[in-house]
């Protein structure tokens, strides 16, 4: 079993990086990462062996140089390639088996090429990438590998024996409040329903049609008689 990691079209030095995974390759990764923290904190050099030109020496040892750059991106590389590792159930340490290095040269942009090189709008096709793989210092036996995925798929099943056993300590209090209210209410005395008579029906009274007064009639006054 192994495991893979890469990283595509960055902006670093090919020949850094040739020289920088010539030297980790066939080291455990945690020698690797050590390493290349030194390379950055300029403790340790990389041994410069195909591209020596114009490479000053280094005590200890003949051509060499500190490629901070390069070695910050291949210990994310490397950083990765460990997670995969881990995820597949593969057993650290691991060894670095193959670590190689790939150059994706620069697309045709006419003479503007040419007069400025090194210009963002010119140069964006040059890039690095870089692929490690990664493989077990102690390889595992398939009955060793049986088991660990058995116990990988028992450690997932837990937790949710776990999250039922919260369902159910959250559920008792509720009972406990229903127990309060039953204490609190108590029965109250019936009251004793009184009979009421029923009231007796008002009769209508009979209606007395009175006469009606007769008109007085109107007295006309009489006339003056005329005196003889």
């Amino acid at each position: 079993m192994e495991s893979k990691a890469s990283c595509r079209d960055v902006r670093m030095s090919n020949r850094q990086a040739r020289e920088v995974l010539h030297t980790i390759s066939g080291m455990e990764t945690s020698r690797a990462k050590m390493f290349l923290m030194n390379v950055m904190d300029k403790k340790e050099a990389v041994p410069f062996k195909r591209h020596t030109g114009g490479v000053g020496h280094k005590p200890g040892m003949g051509p060499g140089r500190y490629p901070m750059k390069v070695s910050k991106e291949i210990l994310g590389v490397i950083e990765n390639a460990e997670k995969s590792a881990d995820a597949k159930g593969m057993r650290a340490p691991y060894i670095i088996a193959t670590a190689i290095t790939g150059l994706t040269m620069h697309k045709h942009m006419g003479a503007a090429a040419a007069f400025f090189p090194r210009s963002p709008s010119t140069s964006h096709g040059r890039r690095v990438s870089v692929y490690l793989t990664l493989k077990e210092k102690f390889p595992q036996k398939e009955g060793e590998k049986k088991e660990a995925k058995a116990e990988k798929k028992e450690a997932k099943v837990e937790p949710k024996e776990v999250k039922a056993e919260t369902k159910e300590a959250k559920v008792e209090p509720k009972e406990v409040k229903t127990e309060k209210t039953e204490v609190k209410v108590e029965p109250k005395p019936e009251a004793k329903a009184e009979k009421k008579e029923p009231k007796a029906e008002a009769k209508p009274k009979p209606v007395e049609h009175k006469p009606k007064p007769a008109a007085a009639k109107a007295v006309k006054p009489k006339a003056k008689e005329a005196k003889a």
